[in-house]
């Protein structure tokens, strides 16, 4: 068994948390208050995530400005947070199918920014290949591509030396 890092910084963001929150009676610091169990990670991506990501952008039904859930006419049975129209999901793209696995990747990239040997990226990806690393995850930032293509331009455009 191997472990994951936790940085210094965020080590103290989630002891600071984990002291004001009220602990279930078997441990649990975020945990459903009607379960008292934790959240399901399906049901976050489905009720937060997604929806969060089709808000980037204007609805066209109701006319809910970015950053603002959709309007409805009746809430819903349970009172839980209203959905999405299916115009607004259209509307949003690939920011409307947002996901655990958005974040995999975008972990990715991040490491690869920072410079991490490709081995340690394949341990903290938790990959048992890695080729899964190396082809499946992670782009490269376009900030990157940027400069290493501006170097290549530069290497070309290079005025050549005069012969004496």
């Amino acid at each position: 068994m191997d472990y994951v890092p936790l940085h210094p910084s965020l080590t103290e963001i989630v002891l600071e948390w984990s002291r004001e929150a009220v602990p279930t009676e078997e441990g649990w610091v975020s945990a459903n208050p009607v379960t008292e169990r934790p959240y399901h990670p399906t049901e976050i991506q489905k009720r937060h995530l997604r929806p969060s990501g089709c808000c980037v952008v204007a609805c066209p039904t109701c006319g809910a400005t970015p950053g603002v859930w959709c309007w409805q006419d009746h809430p819903t049975p349970n009172g839980a947070r209203l959905p999405i129209h299916d115009e607004r999901k259209v509307a949003a793209g690939k920011f409307g199918t947002i996901g655990w696995h958005t974040f995999r990747h975008t972990y990715r990239s991040w490491l690869d920014e920072t410079g991490a040997p490709m081995k340690v990226q394949q341990e903290l990806m938790r990959h048992a290949s890695i080729q899964t690393t190396m082809n499946v995850y992670g782009q490269a930032m376009t900030s990157s591509k940027r400069e290493a293509n501006g170097k290549v331009v530069e290497m070309v455009l290079k005025p050549v030396k005069a012969s004496a």
